[in-house]
């Protein structure tokens, strides 16, 4: 068989594909008005052209690349308008284009804890890197995730797994701060509404947040603001009043983020329930008998 001809190629389009780093695409680095969006940030076209340089490439292909310390996958789009399958990187001729792209996140297979893990620290990293872009492009990043399951399936346990941990608290830097809906009731049930005002535990705790960020907030027993728990409704909807200002004071710039845990999310109070309040819902399934064993 001859060998297959290949090129020099005068561009070549590329996808991220994975990666926890805000890599811009070249719509975006080559337009003026995003310039003081981008100051301080490395030449991505430039880092991808020296890591391909001299390289033979085809269509499709995936390669991996470290960017301030995080490993990114990046996928070959089209060589010269996909006129060529296979060409060799020329690093004075050829020209990297960064397509626009999200990365995907995985769905959840049942037991998929590893899954689980790696999509929530995922929403973080994103929101905490991208966090200076957002605002200034005006778009509302995500902030906000609704884990839910059955009681005993380790839903505030996903928080403080070990490669959650070194991921998201350790290489970040950020802080975990707790709060049971729980505690806010008994303090609001032993001082009265003047008292409450100065120690309200919600405020207090996203006012640390804010403080100490890149923060995270994990707000817990969310369920006992539903519909049919004992808590005498007025209380429950002082206490619902409370959190949706608090996090309505969550700015895009701000690096926190809250996650908040509940056993079924479907009787929560449909203000709860919004999708612009908990953005991203995480549902950790009842794990299978094989996964019990395995793990």
């Amino acid at each position: 068989m001859p060998p297959i001809p290949h090129v020099e190629p005068a561009t070549v389009q590329v996808t991220m594909v994975s990666g926890a780093i805000w890599i811009p695409p070249s719509s975006v680095t080559t337009d003026p008005r995003y310039a003081v969006l981008l100051r301080g940030l490395p030449n991505y076209q430039d880092l991808l052209l020296r890591k391909l340089g001299g390289v033979l490439i085809a269509v499709g292909s995936v390669f991996e690349l470290t960017v301030i310390g995080n490993r990114c996958a990046f996928r070959i789009e089209s060589i010269n308008d996909c006129r060529d399958i296979v060409a060799c990187v020329n690093r004075t001729l050829t020209r990297i284009v960064i397509l626009p792209g999200a990365v995907p996140i995985e769905r959840t297979p049942t037991g998929g804890i590893d899954v689980l893990v790696k999509n929530l620290t995922q929403l973080i990293v994103d929101s905490y890197s991208n966090a200076n872009a957002h605002c200034i492009l005006n778009i509302p990043p995500i902030k906000t995730a609704l884990i839910h399951g059955a009681a005993g399936i380790g839903k505030a346990t996903l928080v403080k797994n070990r490669a959650f941990n070194r991921t998201v608290c350790l290489t970040l830097g950020c802080n975990l701060h707790a709060l049971s809906i729980s505690t806010v009731l008994t303090v609001k049930d032993q001082v009265d509404e003047e008292a409450f005002g100065t120690i309200d535990p919600v405020k207090m705790i996203f006012d640390r947040a804010k403080i100490s960020a890149p923060s995270v907030i994990m707000i817990k027993d969310l369920d006992l603001l539903c519909r049919d728990s004992t808590v005498d409704s007025t209380v429950k909807s002082s206490v619902i009043k409370i959190l949706l200002k608090e996090i309505d004071g969550l700015g895009s710039n701000e690096k926190v983020f809250l996650i908040g845990i509940s056993r079924n999310r479907s009787k929560l109070p449909e203000i709860l329930r919004k999708p612009e309040l908990f953005q991203y819902d995480l549902p950790v399934p009842v794990p299978s008998r094989l996964t019990l064993h395995i793990s």
